[in-house]
C-alpha cells in the first residue's frame, strides 16, 4: 500500500512540475531583449549579439508589436545560420515578432502572454508597376518565413490564411491548441545586479526623442532620468515606459504594421 501511495505521490509531483513549465533566469549576457519595433537598429544589435555570442544557448525575450519584414527576414537568417540554441520567452509577440518567435528552438509563452499573427502591410508609394514589383518581392519573403511557422503550428496553409485574415490573437490556451508555443514558461526572473543595472535608452515622441535610462532586466519597462551629484548617479522614475509610445499608437482592432521605410507607429 505504501508503495502505491508513494508512486501516486511521485506521479502527482511530476505532473505539477510539468504544468509549471521551465524556469528562466535572465542574467548579464545570456539573453537578447526585443522590446522595440523591428527596424535597422534592432537588426544591427541582434546581428552583433549573435555573431559575438560564444555560449551554446541564448534566451530571447519578446515584448514587441512587430515592424519591418526586411529586418525580420535578416534576423531569421542569422538564427538559422547559427549553432546557438534559441530559447525564447514571449510576453507580447505580434506580427514580425510572432514570425521570429516561430524560428526559436524552444518557444515559451508567459502564462498571461499574448501572441498575434496577421497579414502583412506596407506603405507603398510610386508608379503602379514599381509598386507591384516591390509587393511580389515582399510577398515572396513572407511566404518563405511562413513555411517555418506552418512547419511548427498545428494548421495547414489554407487554415492559417483564414485565421490570420482578421488577426489571430492568442492567449496561452489558444496558442497551445494551434501549437504556436512549446510550453508555458514557469518562473521567469532576473538576477539582482541586472535589475539594478541602468542602460541608456530613448523614448520617442511625435517630434523628438528623450534620452532616458532603463533597468537591465527586460521584465521591467519603466524608465529613469539621470541626475548627477558630486557623489553618485541618481535615477528617478519617469513614469513612462519605452513601450508606451508603441502602445499608444498601436490599435488593437486594426493591428497593421508598417514594414517598409522609416515610418514609425
Amino acid at each position: 500500500m505504501k508503495k502505491i501511495l508513494l508512486a501516486l505521490a511521485m506521479a502527482f509531483s511530476l505532473g505539477l512540475a510539468a504544468n509549471e513549465g521551465p524556469s528562466v533566469e535572465f542574467k548579464e549576457g545570456n539573453f537578447f531583449a526585443i522590446t522595440q519595433q523591428f527596424d535597422q537598429q534592432l537588426l544591427d544589435n541582434f546581428a552583433e549579439k549573435i555573431l559575438n555570442y560564444k555560449e551554446p544557448e541564448l534566451y530571447i525575450y519578446f515584448d514587441t508589436p512587430g515592424g519591418s519584414v526586411i529586418a525580420l527576414s535578416r534576423m531569421a537568417r542569422l538564427m538559422k545560420s547559427s549553432d546557438i540554441k534559441f530559447t525564447c520567452v514571449a510576453n507580447f509577440a505580434a506580427s514580425a515578432g510572432f514570425m521570429l518567435f516561430q524560428h526559436c528552438d524552444t518557444r515559451l509563452l508567459l502564462s498571461d502572454g499574448i501572441l498575434m499573427s496577421h497579414n502583412w502591410s506596407g506603405g507603398f508609394r510610386g508608379e503602379a508597376p514599381r509598386i507591384l514589383t516591390m509587393y511580389y518581392t515582399i510577398q515572396a519573403i513572407v511566404d518563405t518565413l511562413e513555411q517555418v511557422t506552418l512547419s511548427k503550428m498545428n494548421v495547414d496553409a489554407k487554415e492559417y490564411a483564414r485565421l490570420i485574415n482578421n488577426n489571430l490573437w492568442m492567449t496561452s490556451s489558444l496558442a497551445t491548441k494551434y501549437a504556436a508555443i512549446d510550453g508555458i514558461a514557469g518562473k521567469v526572473t532576473c538576477t539582482s545586479d541586472l535589475i539594478e543595472q541602468r542602460n541608456p535608452a530613448f523614448v520617442r515622441g511625435f517630434f523628438s526623442r528623450k534620452r532616458v535610462s532603463k533597468s537591465g532586466c527586460p521584465l521591467i519597462q519603466k524608465t529613469y532620468t539621470k541626475q548627477v551629484d558630486k557623489k553618485k548617479d541618481i535615477y528617478l522614475e519617469t513614469g513612462k515606459s519605452l513601450f508606451d509610445y508603441a502602445q499608444t499608437n498601436y490599435k488593437l482592432g486594426t493591428a497593421n504594421m508598417i514594414y517598409l521605410g522609416k515610418k514609425h507607429f
